[in-house]
C-alpha cells in the first residue's frame, strides 16, 4: 500500500512515517519504477505499537530495545513506571506548592508587589539558580 493509505490508517504524518523508516523500525520496499515505498500490513501494525509506546512516553532507544529483544519488555515496562512515578511525585509537590503559595497572595496584586511575593515564596522544586 502507498504512504497516503498508511496515513489514513494510522493518523500519523508523513513526516514522522519518513523519520521510523530512518530509525529503521519498519523497511518497507521501494517500487522500482516510480520510488515510492510499498508498505504491509505488517509495517503498519508496526507503526501502530510505535504509536502507543510513544503516547506513553517511551523514548525511540526503549522502543528499539523492546522491539529488538522482546524479552526485555518487562524491565522496560518496570523502568519506565518508575520513572513516571518518580515524575508524578515531584508534580504533585509542585502542584501542592503552588496552590499553597496561590491562597497566600492577596487579592491584588501589582507590578510593584509581585517580584518581592515571589522572592519571599517558599516553593518546592524551585529551578536552580542560573548565577
Amino acid at each position: 500500500m502507498k504512504i497516503n493509505e498508511v496515513i489514513k490508517r494510522t493518523g500519523m504524518s508523513k513526516r514522522t512515517i519518513y523519520y521510523y523508516i530512518e530509525e529503521q523500525f519498519i523497511t518497507p520496499e521501494i517500487n522500482p519504477d516510480n520510488g515510492y515505498y510499498i508498505f504491509t500490513e505488517k509495517e503498519i501494525l508496526i507503526l501502530q505499537v510505535l504509536q502507543k509506546l510513544r503516547k506513553a512516553d517511551f523514548s525511540i532507544k526503549d522502543i528499539h530495545s523492546i522491539l529488538n529483544h522482546p524479552a526485555s519488555i518487562h524491565v522496560c515496562i518496570f523502568k519506565h513506571l518508575e520513572e513516571l512515578e518518580r515524575k508524578k511525585a515531584v508534580l504533585t509537590e509542585q502542584i501542592q506548592s503552588l496552590t499553597a503559595f496561590e491562597k497566600t497572595l492577596p487579592m491584588v496584586v501589582t507590578s510593584d508587589s509581585l517580584l518581592p511575593l515571589l522572592a519571599d515564596a517558599k516553593l518546592k522544586n524551585d529551578l536552580p539558580s542560573s548565577d
